[in-house]
């Protein structure tokens, strides 16, 4: 398995609103991203952990409605932003470039 040792090290974003909590949930050796209720309740995972091992891998930036999760990754060698639906639904890549991706910002 590869070694994610650093990848979950990424801080957890609150929600706009304060009432959830976005965060990469280490699983053995794998990741996901999760969210869960500002009281502990209703924790879910967004994306399968088998698969969201080869995505994540950068900041967690909620939109400022609070319905979708930008995060950036590296699955082909250099960062790309990626947005979901903050149900987990509709997981996009948005950028396809050379460039490292990181530095994400809703407007």
């Amino acid at each position: 398995m590869a070694d994610y040792q650093g990848w979950a090290d990424w801080p957890p974003a609150w929600s706009p609103d304060s009432t959830r909590l976005a965060f990469y949930d280490r699983r053995d050796d794998a990741l996901a991203l999760s969210v869960v209720n500002a009281d502990g309740s209703g924790l879910r995972s967004l994306v399968d952990p088998l698969t969201v091992a080869d995505y994540l891998r950068g900041p967690l930036v909620w939109s400022p409605d609070g319905t979708r999760i930008a995060f950036s990754d590296g699955p082909d060698g250099d960062n790309e932003v990626f947005v979901i639906d903050a149900d987990g639904s509709n997981l996009h890549q948005l950028t396809h470039n050379d460039s490292h991706d990181h530095a994400i910002s809703w407007l």
